[in-house]
């Protein structure tokens, strides 16, 4: 986020309004990969999501994220 100048708030309202822009699949390791999108302050935001499975459930980490 710092490195691409993108803040928190843009973080946190993709997460909450955005869009599926890569379909759910799994990844070698078993962990469920998607990319969520959303338009904030004229810019467009992308999110790498890792979903992991633990013994507590599902949880969602975010592995990156860039403007397109």
């Amino acid at each position: 986020m710092k490195e691409r100048k993108i803040g928190r708030r843009q973080v946190l309202e993709t997460l909450k309004h955005g869009t599926i822009s890569e379909p759910l699949h799994q990844d070698v390791r078993g962990d469920w990969r998607c990319n969520i999108s959303w338009h904030y302050a004229g810019e467009r935001i992308t999110l790498g999501a890792v979903l992991k499975l633990q013994e507590s459930g599902e949880w969602v980490v975010i592995a990156t994220v860039f403007e397109g």
